[in-house]
């Protein structure tokens, strides 16, 4: 993927436009469909997992696609939550928002990627998560962090690598552009926080955030601070705006 492919444009927090996103089809709703590989793309993604397999820890691997998905996560807590001018949302589209990661073994790509590339260039993941056509992340920056171009511009370089693959397409353009917003204010970043988490269920692809497998609200609710925890279940998150994708 070239650079020219990948644009980026930063937002302040004060110039945010809301954007209504494409509401995923009906048919990927069902969470039992998320979370049963169906045998039909088992051969397909075994065959493109080695392309991740160099970036894995073999003790992390599970016996099959369900397992993994369960078992691994994103096991560093942040040190800390908020940090001024640290921390920055993300949203990505694909082009023309095509739902390319249309199955449960391409979005877990998508989440090991994300994983191995945020551990890669020093970042700290707060929170993700991951759709068909787009995604959202909360990121902390490392002390001297101006790599936030590139690890994205990593992600999408090999996911499309991968999913076109997957798909027999090779060359096809799977990634549009990102958006990226400093949070500059606590407020901010924990209803942004709650917005990524409780994403699923705004999309209606669960009743409840935790039961998605590509998002962070399960490793949250698991590792994340009680205190933490306590003030986000009053921060409203209805109201954010996301940058148009």
């Amino acid at each position: 993927m070239s650079n020219a492919a990948l644009r980026r444009r930063h937002t302040s927090e004060a110039s945010f436009v809301w954007s209504a996103e494409a509401e995923l089809p009906h048919a990927e709703a069902p969470a039992s469909a998320l979370q049963n590989y169906a045998s039909a793309h088992t051969r397909r993604y075994q065959a493109v997992e080695n392309l991740l397999q160099p970036h894995r820890s073999a003790s992390a691997e599970g016996d099959s696609m369900g397992e993994q998905v369960e078992t691994r996560g994103w096991h560093h807590a942040p040190k800390h939550y908020f940090v001024p001018n640290s921390l920055y949302i993300v949203t990505a589209s694909t082009l023309h928002k095509q739902h390319l990661f249309n199955t449960p073994a391409k979005l877990h790509i998508l989440q090991e990627s994300l994983f191995e590339t945020v551990r890669r260039y020093g970042w700290e993941l707060h929170a993700w998560a991951l759709f068909s056509n787009h995604y959202h992340i909360i990121v902390q920056s490392p002390a001297n962090g101006t790599s936030l171009n590139r690890l994205i511009q990593r992600l999408h370089a090999k996911t499309a690598v991968v999913v076109n693959s997957m798909d027999e397409a090779h060359r096809r353009k799977v990634w549009y552009e990102y958006w990226d917003t400093c949070l500059t204010y606590e407020k901010s970043y924990l209803a942004r926080l709650n917005y990524v988490n409780n994403n699923p269920v705004r999309h209606g692809l669960v009743k409840q955030a935790e039961d998605y497998p590509f998002c962070s609200a399960a490793w949250f609710k698991a590792h994340a601070p009680s205190e933490l925890q306590r003030v986000l279940a009053t921060i409203p998150y209805d109201r954010v705006r996301v940058p148009e994708v």
